[in-house]
């Protein structure tokens, strides 16, 4: 009756919030006209192509994007298309081209605004921001090119000459971002100096309710937003010692060879509460790692009580100062829980992204020795028989009921904000056991080839660090390999081949003909000194169709580069390597003259932004989880169809 009666309130709320939503086409419809009168008024020949207009969004995000699309779209007129005469000499047809595009992605609605323009030159923005004072030599020399395209949000910034009524202004495109940060929402910049730019926007489907963590601090309950959550850490009382350390007066958390800044949640909101105050004390505690843009943190809370959706409610003009709170919402028992607003939190206890890189130290020496780990959820399907699979291919991690769990087809579904997501079990599909019957379950959440699927996870153990050495004595098609933990065996998933046997249709090999013979014609050179892993992406690229030429180390890379240049269309690096490292690998490939313009993907186990940066830094072109076959395969498509370097 209460599994019956979940799925019931399910649906009259859904019924409920349709009623909310609206589609995006009644933005989109006035872009055209926009771009038509502003090309005519620069003398520019633009066209503008609009898809995705019936993607739905709730009415209080669509009345609050209109200005800022509107705003980057007379961005990409203004700054982006060249003349007439311009492009016809870059080789480019006369008519420039920008295309808008909106779509369902992971739970969220994407907004793409392309253009096939010049581009964002990041030495102009270095030069720029100089010329502004903004940041001295030393920092603009150090910093990345992805950085530089990132200052146009700066406040104040702006490349134009002159202000004028067009497009920025003068004033930059902080504001956008504000616009968009208010709405929880993400913006991101990709661009290639001469060919183009593409704008990324990544929205919530509704302001009015979100999925949010419940935690207590003393007798009070907060709501974390889902979004702004990272991971949770449950630290051992007698690890407490050994994981938490002061720097500078301020606390901070060892975690994966970084110092995390940690805020006491009671101590940032000054909540009384009973028991003793001391973090050396007997109790475990809980850590809810949090970020919000460049700012990433550790909070501190009492106890974690569940996940939920919550009914967000705005805060009364007289807690307009409280920036560390969001808004209100009532909980299933009547009582009131505070919406925490994790950047304002941050903001209110002087944590700055600059304060931050005083943290990026590292423990025992060096961030080196977890470096090759994989970061897998732990589960049982049945009582010892268990399995792992890779944290970092997972969107996220849902807890529903066996009565919400329908059976279409043959086939488990459950519906999720008016979407069926379909349900894989592991005994349908490779050798093991029946999963164990039992009233709730939790399902971890993937994309394969655009389709969101859930893996059935019986039994949650755990989510931590291992260094993969796997033994392939359990190698089947789904099952990368095994490994021993605390005396048993297990079994670590491959998700792209559990969704192959479920359907090959969601699969990875299902390029025509035509495609697989365009990828014969490209060679790749592989570098990785792990043979598990050497051998595994070999694997899939060779079943792709291309030639793969494989290295132990990036000396050996650098020298098949150097002998071997003209055959190779694409270079894939692991990062760390005893002899040379990926970092350098790259770094001499990039500082030649002859070699320069080869595409460099990185791949990595533990993508940490301070490798990434890194990466970024040397002129790493993509930076790619080692075990992502889909996006892998989609970057090498890519730099392989742009002929960069080939």
């Amino acid at each position: 009756i209460g599994g019956r009666l979940d799925q019931v309130t399910s649906q009259l709320q859904e019924a409920i919030m349709k009623t909310r939503m609206q589609a995006i086409g009644t933005v989109f419809n006035k872009f055209p006209r926009v771009v038509r009168d502003l090309s005519q008024k620069l003398g520019k020949k633009c066209q503008l192509e609009v898809q995705g207009k019936d993607v739905e969004l709730d009415k209080t995000i669509i009345e609050a994007i209109s200005d800022p699309l509107t705003h980057l779209v007379r961005n990409s007129v203004d700054h982006g298309i060249e003349l007439p005469l311009a492009r016809i000499d870059q080789g480019k047809q006369e008519m420039g081209t920008i295309q808008l595009k909106a779509f369902h992605q992971s739970g969220k609605v994407m907004i793409e605004i392309r253009d096939d323009g010049k581009g964002i030159d990041a030495e102009v923005l270095k030069k720029k921001a100089l010329e502004k004072n903004l940041f001295d030599a030393a920092q603009i020399e150090a910093m990345s090119d992805r950085d530089a395209v990132n200052l146009i949000f700066h406040p104040g910034f702006s490349t134009a000459e002159q202000v004028t009524d067009v497009s920025g202004r003068g004033v930059g495109m902080d504001v956008v971002r504000t616009n968009f940060d208010k709405l929880g929402a993400s913006i991101e910049i990709e661009t290639i100096v001469g060919k183009g730019t593409t704008i990324q926007i990544s929205l919530p489907l509704t302001l009015a309710i979100m999925a949010a963590l419940v935690v207590e601090c003393g007798e009070h309950a907060f709501s974390i937003p889902q979004v702004n959550i990272r991971e949770l850490v449950r630290i051992k009382a007698s690890d407490i010692e050994g994981r938490i350390d002061s720097v500078n007066g301020a606390e901070v958390l060892k975690l994966r060879g970084h110092l995390l800044p940690l805020i006491r949640l009671r101590d940032a909101l000054s909540i009384q509460t009973k028991g003793s105050d001391d973090l050396g004390g007997p109790q475990a505690i809980n850590v809810v790692v949090v970020e919000s843009g460049m700012t990433r943190y550790g909070l501190l809370v009492d106890n974690l009580v569940d996940y939920e959706e919550i009914v967000v409610k705005p805060l009364g003009r007289h807690m307009k100062d409280c920036v560390e709170l969001a808004g209100a919402t009532i909980l299933g028992d009547g009582g009131i829980s505070m919406i925490l607003d994790v950047s304002g939190l941050a903001q209110k206890q002087g944590l700055t992204v600059i304060d931050q890189e005083a943290f990026h130290g590292s423990e025992d020496g060096g961030s080196g020795a977890l470096s090759d780990c994989e970061t897998l959820i732990l589960f049982e399907n049945q009582e010892k028989e268990s399995f792992a699979i890779p944290m970092t291919l997972v969107s996220r991690i849902e807890r529903i009921s066996n009565e919400e769990i329908d059976m279409v087809g043959g086939r488990e579904l459950y519906h999720y904000h008016g979407q069926a997501l379909p349900l894989l079990s592991l005994d349908r599909l490779i050798s093991s056991n029946p999963r164990v019957s039992q009233d709730t379950y939790y399902i971890g959440v993937f994309n394969v080839g655009g389709v969101e699927l859930g893996l059935v996870i019986p039994k949650l153990l755990d989510i931590r660090d291992f260094s993969l050495v796997l033994d392939e004595g359990f190698r089947e098609k789904g099952v990368l390999g095994s490994f021993v933990h605390e005396g048993g065996t297990v079994r670590v998933l491959d998700l792209f081949e559990i969704a192959e046997l479920e359907n090959p249709d969601w699969g990875l090999d299902t390029a025509p003909i035509s495609e697989r013979a365009e990828s014969e014609k490209h060679t790749l050179l592989l570098v990785e000194d792990s043979d598990f892993f050497r051998k595994r992406v070999a694997e899939f690229l060779e079943e792709s169709g291309y030639a793969v030429i494989t290295a132990e180390d990036g000396a050996v890379g650098w020298e098949i580069v150097q002998n071997r240049y003209s055959e190779i269309s694409v270079v894939i690096t692991d990062i760390e390597m005893p002899v040379m490292d990926g970092f350098e690998l790259t770094s001499h490939i990039k500082g030649s003259e002859a070699y320069k313009d080869k595409p460099v993907i990185a791949l990595t186990s533990l993508a940490s932004e301070e490798n990434q940066a890194k990466g970024v830094s040397v002129g790493v072109d993509a930076y790619l989880i080692k075990l992502d076959k889909e996006q892998i395969l989609a970057t090498i498509k890519k730099f392989c169809e742009q002929g960069v370097g080939v």
